[in-house]
């Protein structure tokens, strides 16, 4: 019984629990950081799970890819209402960094520009300095926001939907067809809705003029800010001045001297109020440019100043009418006339007014750009407006202000393109004599110019760290319409990570052939970057993505997620998320998770989870103990000795260990699952014959003993049926009458003899399948009960011996031990472990008669006998030799007739049935066996000799009529 195992070997729930997580730690090396994130992860994970798991259950498969823009949409709305909760909490302080950034980025400009501007160098504060977690996570979830949105643009094009089809096609047809009196704006509207790419870069452009606005501060500060630095100090109010100064030297001047007429062509020399150069002699827009002079200084930055407004306004999109409003409020409606902001609508992104629909005006715009200006900016303005691309290079700082530049251009040229197909509206003479630049030669094949442009900037020196950020790496592969090529790239870098030096080392991500090529990818090490382009993975996947020869490299990605939320104890969500992977990924990735959960709630929950994704629990739960028993090593000092093979150094000494390793504990765990199971009567002694027979083959004893002391036959049996299988007439509390007849081996064990062929409905014939199928783990229960009890015998023998003083009070302790030795070893030396149907399917016992059936179970069978075989002679012999030792010394201990047993198991090797002589030749241990029992026969004639009491022991016979007489040399015949 398993009382014989000491209460102080079982480990408490807490112990367990960190045994499981050291081995789910050091058998899988971990990707991430995201072990130190898990626990910052916020309820993004549940809801993003929640959505995808109702669009799963609910979603129509006519109505798929509505279903799908309806979960993105979901997703887009969850990080725009968090998104809104964190602007409630922290806009405030954003809006102090950011007015920070744009001070520090307008005393570079002006330092560079040398506008004589005093500023100090040192302008951040204390709190400037301080780590805003508040505005990071803000941050972050803008720049989520923004991305969840042009995912929804990237997928009208990609994936358009009948709907949007239908709406283009009606739009184009109430415009009707285009003719001489088509007006301008009109025109633009048939070169967007006819040309796809053209609109795709339309929306693109205007989603990079949102997230300009929503991410950066506003012109008005902006303009504050500006005003702030202006004058060299001097409060200047609102900008209605012009250049304030320029004009008070000129006008001195002329009141000092006579001015030549403006038609004379010698210009007046006037020098600035520092001397070092000439000042402009008119206070024309372009006079600098036309003069080759100068303004004062901060005049200068005056300038320099407005075009940068002018710029800021551009790239965030504002309305032309606010552009007009915002110049006119300075007195300086000439730039909107100039900007051609005075004849266009608030939805146009350039001027569609004057020839050629503003053919002629782009050129000028673009001529401008290219013969310079007072500023970078003034160029940049012209040049955007213009189509170049080069002088708008010049101002951009960020990723996303290439991309615009870029797209910007690009759909410029392409409706100049346009337009030549038209000769009535666009003249060829005119666009030969006023170049433009043709952005679309030159960034080649439209179809992967964004491609191109993307990896270009990943590589520009700049921007290098922007351009690798998570967010902006999802952003490129959406824009340049790469995302597959992204999800490969973060798969390689997944494991690469996982597998360093190109050694396989993760349970979880395969070595690649392809990861020579793998780089370092910020996404694998940032759990929402990770999340984000996981559930884009599924939206394409849903949307008909074929993986291919990729699939187990992607797939990373969604196994990645999945580990994450299993550290971050989110579990009961991975079954969700494996049913997406191919049915082998799904399996190896749970199965090697899966010991992390210890409650057992939580493991119910877990195997209905499965069920209801399409999971087979039965093969995760397989998967598991395969994978945790494939990290159980040998026990070389069971079965490394080739040349005397045995578990048991033969000595009276204890002989197993006290604890089980982490390793050994995780697989016994992993057993526990089974019982989770309803039903599954032949899996659940499948698995557990298997587990205990490997680890008997390994030499992990203390590991079998554990598994049987918390998972013995009666307590599986009775959690999987409710029928008695072991005794057909059991009832109202035979069963213990029959254990004690099982101790005492007077019962018989049941055979493969016993089965009765009766109908498969039949009760009886029922418990007989049951018996059958698992018999194998009965009787290994019954091999480490006697381990176990011999292992207790060798303790109790050493405590008599070593304490002489209390040898009476401790005999009953010895004769228990004994007896329960003896009562453990009877099943072994019968029939024992001979019959390999662990497991065995009952439809393999009802159709064994079927060649396909039959084939498989002897393929089946015959392996397992070898594993019992196997079993039979590494614990057989050496159990066999210890009990020998154990009667031996009980004959001296307590009573000689332990003696006599040792010559009955001396007739029970020679039972053909028992197979124990086999097993003792095939070991090699025959010759120990005979020697032991020819030294136990000389000890107990020794014994006999020296007793006083010889003939009454002669007289006295055993219940079975044996006696010890005729081991006594001295008796005579009683007629002599």
């Amino acid at each position: 019984s398993w009382e014989l195992v000491e209460e102080g070997e079982s480990n408490s729930d807490d112990q367990a629990d960190e045994d499981a997580m050291f081995v789910v730690q050091s058998l899988e090396q971990s990707l991430y950081p995201l072990r130190d994130v898990a626990d910052r992860v916020g309820n993004e994970v549940e809801t993003f799970a929640e959505k995808l798991d109702q669009w799963s259950s609910q979603m129509q498969e006519d109505d798929k890819h509505g279903a799908v823009l309806g979960l993105i949409a979901d997703y887009r709305n969850h990080a725009t209402g968090t998104l809104a909760v964190l602007r409630g909490r922290h806009e405030a302080q954003r809006r102090v960094q950011l007015k920070m950034e744009w001070r520090k980025r307008i005393h570079r400009y002006a330092r560079s520009h040398d506008c004589g501007l005093r500023c100090e160098d040192k302008i951040a504060t204390e709190h400037d300095r301080r780590e805003k977690t508040g505005v990071k996570d803000l941050q972050q979830w803008q720049a989520e926001a923004d991305t969840w949105e042009l995912f929804e643009i990237m997928l009208e094009f990609t994936h358009p939907s009948q709907d949007k089809i239908a709406e283009k096609a009606a739009i184009l047809a109430h415009l009707g067809e285009i003719n001489r009196h088509t007006s301008a704006i009109d025109l633009w509207d048939y070169f967007v809705l006819e040309d796809d790419l053209a609109m795709e870069r339309r929306k693109i452009v205007r989603w990079l003029e949102q997230t300009a606005e929503t991410n950066e501060i506003d012109v008005n500060t902006i303009v504050e800010q500006l005003e702030a630095h202006a004058g060299a100090g001097k409060a200047r109010g609102l900008w209605s001045q012009g250049w304030l100064e320029t004009r008070e030297r000129i006008k001195a001047e002329k009141r000092m001297r006579l001015w030549d007429s403006p038609v004379n062509s010698t210009l007046p020399r006037i020098n600035n109020s520092d001397n070092t150069e000439l000042l402009v002699s008119t206070l024309d827009p372009d006079a600098c440019k036309r003069e080759s002079r100068v303004l004062e200084k901060s005049d200068q930055w005056f300038e320099q100043a407005m075009w940068l407004a002018c710029w800021e306004m551009l790239r965030r999109g504002s309305p032309w009418s606010d552009i007009v409003e915002w110049c006119q409020d300075r007195n300086e409606s000439w730039r909107a006339v100039s900007l051609g902001a005075i004849h266009s609508g608030d939805q146009d992104v350039t001027c569609l007014e004057g020839p050629d629909c503003g053919s002629l005006w782009r050129r000028m715009c673009f001529a401008a750009a290219k013969s310079g200006g007072n500023s970078l900016y003034e160029g940049a303005v012209y040049g955007l407006l213009g189509g170049d691309i080069q002088s708008v290079e010049a101002t951009c700082l960020t990723w996303d202000d290439f991309i615009y530049t870029h797209y910007h251009a690009l759909l410029l040229s392409q409706f100049d393109t346009y337009l030549q197909s038209f000769p009535d509206r666009l003249p060829s003479a005119l666009a030969h004599r006023f170049g433009l630049l043709d952005a679309v030669q030159l960034h080649g094949d439209p179809s992967l110019a964004g491609r191109r442009l993307v990896q270009k900037l990943r590589g520009h020196a700049p921007i290098w760290n922007e351009a690798h950020e998570p967010m902006k790496l999802i952003q490129g592969a959406l824009i340049g319409k790469d995302f597959r090529n992204l999800l490969v790239e973060v798969g390689l870098a997944i494991s690469k990570k996982a597998n360093p030096d190109d050694v396989q080392v993760s349970a979880l991500y395969p070595l690649e052939a392809q990861e020579e090529k793998a780089e370092p990818c910020s996404i694998v090490t940032d759990p929402n970057a990770l999340r984000i382009l996981t559930h884009m993975l599924l939206a394409f996947q849903d949307l008909g993505m074929d993986l291919g020869r990729d699939r187990n490299v992607i797939e990373n990605i969604i196994v990645a997620y999945i580990e994450f939320l299993c550290l971050a104890g989110k579990t009961e969500m991975m079954p969700l998320y494996a049913s997406r992977l191919s049915k082998n990924r799904a399996k190896m990735a749970l199965g090697r998770l899966l010991p992390a959960i210890r409650s057992p709630s939580e493991q119910l929950q877990q195997v209905r989870l499965m069920k209801q994704s399409g999971i087979e629990p039965i093969e995760v739960l397989r998967e598991q103990y395969l994978f945790l028993m494939s990290h159980v090593t040998t026990n070389v000092d069971v079965v490394g000795n080739p040349g005397r093979i045995g578990i048991i150094h033969y000595s009276t000494s204890p002989f197993l260990p006290e604890d089980v390793e982490p390793a050994e504990e995780a697989v016994i765990q992993s057993m526990d699952w089974f019982l989770m199971l309803e039903g599954q009567w032949d899996v659940t002694f499948q698995a557990l014959g298997y587990v205990c027979k490997r680890l008997l083959i390994l030499g992990r004893i203390r590991a079998v003993a554990e598994v049987f002391k918390r998972m013995p036959f009666e307590k599986v049996s009775l959690s999987k049926t409710s029928l008695n299988i072991m005794d057909d007439n059991l009832e109202n509390g035979d069963a213990t009458e029959t254990r004690r007849k099982t101790r005492s081996g007077s019962a018989k064990p049941f055979t493969t003899r016993e089965l009765r062929p009766v109908s498969p409905t039949d009760e009886d014939f029922s418990r007989q399948l049951m018996r059958q199928s698992s018999r194998v783990y009965r009787e290994l229960e019954q091999l480490v009960k006697a381990v176990m009890a011999l292992n207790e015998w060798a303790k109790v023998e050493l405590e008599f011996r070593e304490d002489q003083d209390r040898i009476i009070e401790k005999k009953p302790h010895v004769k228990k031990a004994i007896e329960e030795c003896v009562a453990a070893m009877a099943p072994l030396y019968r029939d024992f472990l001979k019959n390999a149907r662990d497991g065995t399917p009952a439809f393999f016992i009802l159709f064994s008669h079927r060649a396909e059936y039959a084939n498989a179970e002897a393929t089946r069978l015959e392996r397992e006998q070898s594993d019992l075989r196997t079993i039979r002679r590494l614990y057989l012999p050496e159990l066999l030799l210890r009990h020998v030792v154990a009667l031996n010394s009980a004959g001296h201990i307590l009573t000689r007739d332990y003696m006599l047993k040792i010559m009955d198991l001396a007739t029970i090797v020679a039972t053909p049935e028992s197979g124990l002589a086999d097993d003792l030749v095939a070991t090699n241990r025959m010759q120990e066996l005979v020697t032991s029992f020819a030294e136990s026969s000389q000890a107990l004639l020794k014994l006999n000799e020296g007793s006083a009491q010889r003939k009454e022991r002669r007289r006295t016979r055993g219940r079975e009529g044996k006696t010890l007489a005729i081991w006594d040399v001295g008796v005579r015949n009683e007629g002599d």
